[in-house]
């Protein structure tokens, strides 16, 4: 299903649901671990996929549910059975929307440190490159899909595929990107090493890179200074 980015994002009340229910997906998990902003993401995205849905634990570690399989994967590493059925026990009480809008919502910087693309950077970005229609666009770095989203909600047009190596950020990307209703490609690993599924070539490259990050500390990257 395909939901609204915009009235998700203006909704307060939805919001406050989302926040509430965070608290309680936290407080089951906490009981034997840290619980991360990532694995929050990846929780309420499963669970708009089964609640109600008469799918199990075991549905989901088969991937029945027919997602991205490293999605399932990370899936399975942070939640066990008995916590997944305590989860879902608490999340029968509330709408669809409210897991939407907290996968959506929940912020996942690391280290206490905002990684997320600005939006002065992203609205410089679309007068610079204004990708069109159909146009080949590759975001390098990608994170947690900052600017493909706003492609999306813009409806651009443009072919985005993004390129991360952080495999917790490249799977908030897809689940996002997934909730949107879009089908763009995310490709995890390095960027210097890998090339998306069809072998694609790009018009035209975004890029807001870790702050500090150079191509000469990356083991690929480094051939391309000597070439």
């Amino acid at each position: 299903m395909q939901y609204d980015y915009k009235t998700i994002m203006n909704d307060q009340k939805l919001k406050e649901l989302a926040r509430k229910l965070e608290w309680d997906i936290a407080s089951v998990i906490r009981e034997h671990a840290v619980p991360s902003q990532s694995s929050i993401v990846v929780i309420s995205y499963i669970l708009e996929k089964t609640v109600g849905n008469s799918i199990t634990y075991e549905d989901v570690c088969e991937n029945k549910i027919n997602v991205d399989q490293a999605i399932v994967n990370e899936f399975t590493l942070i939640v066990s059975e008995d916590d997944w059925n305590k989860i879902t026990e608490k999340a029968n009480e509330y709408d669809k929307s409210v897991f939407v809008c907290l996968a959506l919502t929940t912020e996942t910087q690391d280290r206490g440190f905002d990684e997320t693309t600005p939006d002065s950077i992203i609205r410089l970005s679309e007068k610079i490159l204004a990708p069109s229609k159909k146009e080949k666009v590759a975001d390098i770095c990608c994170g947690n899909g900052t600017y493909m989203i706003d492609h999306i909600i813009l409806g651009s047009g443009a072919e985005i595929t993004g390129f991360e190596i952080n495999v917790q950020k490249a799977i908030i990307s897809k689940i996002r990107i997934d909730l949107l209703g879009d089908s763009s490609e995310i490709v995890i690993g390095n960027v210097f090493e890998t090339i998306p599924s069809d072998g694609k070539k790009f018009d035209k490259i975004f890029s807001n890179y870790p702050f500090g990050l150079r191509l000469k500390m990356l083991d690929t990257g480094a051939s391309y200074l000597e070439e």
